[in-house]
């Protein structure tokens, strides 16, 4: 059992006017004990389906003006279903004795590194997969071993010289293993941002996320430390039908929508819900 760990987390609720300057605000506090004068790497995690299942462009654009304001920055995108391959020195290996080996990028050993991940959980088997569950499988196929698990990530995050995690909770997306829409996004309205890495963190803060979500209701709240205010989260309920198939295709519904242009939330068909659209 992973031993009891209070990660910090900060947080802001999006102002449906200036999404991009909160999110601003979440990112500049966690990278505050950055290094100013190395570069950022930044990778975003995305996947099926576009959209909700991946990080907006509010919170993107927040995260490149925050490096911006550091020192360069270097962008990545990085699909959950993906694995990079060996460019020759573009990519050197960090071992260990008792566990597998992990690829870094040579250029960016010792910079800042930043992951950016929206709110989208995904079913594994019985069990549901949050954010920081699903940024361990990622960069585990991105730059891992091809056994799964997160051993050894700790020496490759080693590798940087400051590293932030940062959770687009705009939109909660439940999505199938293979990352098929189960139900309608719901609305979050949130940015996180945490610089605690460790495994007992990292289910720490998926534990808080259901806890927040109404998700899991029964048993001790996890201990989290927040810097920042929380809004009102949405009181969600995990679909109990099967995941549509091909020729079953999900039913489109209305659903409460995020829009920063007019004003807390707006009713709107989730169409693409990157590009927030009115009626």
């Amino acid at each position: 059992m992973l031993p009891p760990v209070r990660p910090q987390l900060h947080v802001a609720a999006l102002d449906p006017r200036r999404p991009a300057a909160t999110a601003k605000r979440v990112v500049r506090a966690a990278m505050a004990t950055a290094p100013s004068r190395r570069p950022f790497w930044v990778v975003t995690i995305s996947g099926p389906p576009r959209g909700t299942a991946s990080p907006t462009p509010w919170v993107q654009r927040a995260i490149g003006e925050a490096c911006r304001e550091h020192g360069a920055g270097h962008l990545a995108t990085l699909d959950a279903s993906d694995r990079l391959t060996s460019q020759g020195d573009d990519i050197v290996v960090t071992e260990d004795a008792a566990g597998p080996i992990w690829r870094v990028p040579r250029a960016q050993i010792g910079s800042n590194l930043v992951v950016v991940v929206p709110l989208a959980y995904r079913r594994r088997g019985r069990q549901r997969q949050g954010p920081c569950a699903r940024t361990v499988q990622a960069l585990t196929r991105a730059f891992g071993p091809s056994t799964r698990g997160d051993h050894q990530l700790s020496s490759w995050l080693d590798s940087f010289a400051h590293t932030t995690l940062v959770i687009d909770a705009t939109w909660w997306t439940p999505c199938a293993a293979r990352g098929r829409l189960l139900a309608a996004p719901r609305c979050v309205g949130h940015c996180l941002a945490t610089t605690d890495w460790s495994p007992g963190a990292r289910s720490t803060i998926d534990a808080w996320l259901d806890r927040q979500l109404g998700l899991d209701p029964a048993g001790p709240e996890p201990a989290v430390t927040i810097d920042g205010e929380l809004g009102a989260w949405p009181c969600v309920r995990w679909p109990r039908r099967a995941a549509p198939t091909r020729h079953q295709p999900l039913r489109r519904r209305r659903t409460t929508r995020f829009d920063p242009t007019r004003g807390p939330f707006a009713v709107v068909a989730p169409s693409d819900p990157q590009e927030p659209q009115t009626r």
